[in-house]
């Protein structure tokens, strides 16, 4: 098991040069894999020169590595909006160039927000998406569908649809609990029989108001056996990440005692191998920044 972070859930700061202090931070606890979403203030890959410079460098610097990179591409926009095309088109383009310089082959998708709640509209979406999966696909990265609430993939059934409907073998799901929960306001259960084939990351939560904790599971296309409620504990084949996050606004997750009690399992697992930012008491959960 590893211990990664997102560049900007260490710690909340958006100076410029903050994020070397971010990455020695993570290092000093032994986390050296991160997700590169926002930098200094500003989402991946619209990035200001000193970021930019710092992020591409780290590699070689500290020997850190990408696991994947989060433009935010289709937060807050209508498929029909002007700028889904841009998204689509420019912004999807740098993104691969960039992630491409950092190392990373994983990149995640939001869907476009929901505006007419019609088949039409559906459809659209379903080709918005299916469009960047294809050009990501032929440029050798895997595409990864996160759900947020408010958008075309914002239940788990609203996943499932767009995840059976662009059926592409490079196109799974990041399964974010915390934020389904705000959508459904159900616990986890029923969702995950739902979308189990197509996890390929995992955001986990806590009801303490401290920590957000996410651990990923990096698999291809082969989905690892799961103990629920130990459900944590991976006894298939691919390596685990467990990514965790800095402090933020408060949040009761509402999930069950069980769930609480399973997401202490990998810290412990974690201490026992090597040093980690977070202990099995130190955890807890912070209202995420998609």
């Amino acid at each position: 098991m590893k211990l990664a972070a997102v560049t900007n859930e260490v710690a909340p700061l958006t100076e410029p040069g903050s994020l070397d202090t971010i990455i020695r931070t993570a290092l000093a606890h032994g986390i050296t894999t991160f997700e590169a979403r926002t930098v200094e203030g500003k989402r991946f890959p619209l990035l200001t020169g000193g970021a930019w410079d710092i992020l591409k460098s780290a590699r070689d610097t500290y020997g850190i590595t990408y696991s994947a990179a989060s433009p935010g591409i289709f937060i807050g926009l209508t498929v029909d909006s002007d700028l889904a095309a841009i998204h689509k088109n420019q912004l999807w383009s740098m993104t691969m160039d960039m992630a491409e310089k950092i190392g990373t082959h994983t990149l995640i998708t939001f869907a476009p927000k929901r505006g007419a709640d019609d088949p039409a509209e559906f459809g659209r979406v379903v080709d918005l998406l299916g469009e960047i999966v294809a050009s990501a696909e032929a440029r050798g990265f895997d595409v990864q569908l996160e759900n947020l609430p408010g958008t075309w993939a914002d239940t788990s059934k609203a996943c499932l649809d767009l995840l059976q409907a662009v059926n592409h073998p490079e196109f799974g799901y990041v399964w974010d609990t915390g934020n389904l929960y705000e959508a459904e306001q159900t616990t986890f259960e029923a969702g995950f029989e739902l979308l189990k084939p197509y996890i390929r990351d995992g955001c986990c939560y806590t009801t303490q108001p401290v920590f957000r904790l996410v651990c990923r599971f990096h698999i291809k296309r082969r989905w690892p056996r799961f103990s629920i409620p130990r459900m944590l504990s991976i006894d298939g084949n691919g390596s685990q990440v467990l990514r965790g996050g800095g402090l933020g606004r408060r949040r009761n997750c509402g999930l069950r005692s069980a769930w609480r009690r399973s997401v202490a399992i990998p810290l412990v697992i974690a201490n026992a191998a090597s040093s980690v930012l977070f202990s099995s008491t130190a955890n807890g959960c912070s209202r995420r920044g998609c």
